[in-house]
């Protein structure tokens, strides 16, 4: 049996439960559920217009496993600490974010990483007046936790394997394990032999190039089936020409996860306030900037 082993550390806030949501803990179903979610997204753009996703639901199955099948692999996680580092559901503070005024120099009381706050909204964080604080609503495991991922094939399918290890970057990168992964929650930074290499300085290139080879893995694996190539537009978010675009931020300097949480909060909020009225030219130059090249 083939096995692998890949490094893992959080980056931001990571809102991840089990059956009991007032426990954060790591389970390694909730890593495989967001590798099927981008295994998906990946293979979409490959089999293009499927009628009823049959094809792909046969692929997900060959990979994955279904009521029929086994899966063609094992997760499991090691090396963790033997306390997670936790932030409990209550908490005034949110790692080393404060979710309550604090007044310096004689001002006014004002939060510090209000963009922070913003992205959590009302889903993890609830006003107390008693507390005159935010207060989460649930536990989350805080940045720097490290813990290794172990893949283990029961055969011999460089084609399966492959797809699977493109499946666990593409959740790593472009996702995240837990709850407002789409908020830059439960960022993961994924580290092992054979991974795809991103310089910061030509970032862009090389997520285009690293998602060209999961693309060519993944065309490789459907072939089995007679396709190898997308024909049609699918009818759901996935990687497929036309329905996606790389961008990358350049000139800003984050010291951590939490720097870049609130600069991104920051400017969410500025951009919903800016994208008022119905006529495109009437509003804000960064709500055009980003909205004008889709229409």
């Amino acid at each position: 049996m083939k096995s692998l082993e890949f490094e893992c550390e959080v980056t931001t806030p990571m809102f991840l439960s089990g059956p009991d949501p007032t426990q954060a803990e790591l389970r390694p179903p909730s890593i495989r559920g967001a590798m099927r979610f981008w295994f998906r997204a990946m293979m979409g753009g490959v089999v293009g217009d499927d009628p009823g996703q049959r094809r792909l639901r046969e692929l997900e199955a060959r990979v994955f496993g279904d009521t029929e099948r086994r899966s063609t692999f094992q997760l499991s996680l090691a090396g963790g600490p033997d306390v997670l580092p936790v932030q409990a559901k209550g908490s005034k503070a949110l790692g080393s974010v404060k979710l309550y005024a604090e007044s310096t120099g004689g001002r006014r009381p004002e939060l510090k990483q209000p963009g922070v706050i913003y992205l959590c909204g009302p889903g993890l964080l609830e006003w107390s007046k008693g507390e005159r604080s935010f207060l989460l609503r649930r536990p989350c495991l805080l940045p720097g936790l490290r813990f290794k991922v172990q893949l283990r094939f029961a055969g011999r399918d460089p084609k399966v394997e492959a797809a699977v290890v493109g499946a666990l970057w593409l959740a790593a990168v472009f996702g995240g394990l837990g709850a407002r992964t789409r908020r830059g929650f439960g960022g993961v930074v994924l580290g092992g032999q054979g991974l795809p290499v991103l310089r910061p300085d030509r970032l862009v290139e090389d997520l285009r190039a690293a998602l060209g080879a999961i693309r060519d893995d993944y065309c490789s694996l459907a072939a089995v089936g007679g396709r190898d190539r997308s024909e049609g537009q699918p009818q759901f978010s996935c990687f497929a020409e036309g329905q996606y675009r790389v961008l990358a931020a350049k000139g800003l300097k984050w010291t951590d996860g939490y720097a870049v949480l609130d600069s991104l909060g920051r400017f969410l909020r500025l951009f919903r306030i800016q994208s008022g009225g119905t006529d495109l030219r009437e509003r804000g130059r960064d709500y055009r900037d980003v909205i004008s090249p889709f229409f």
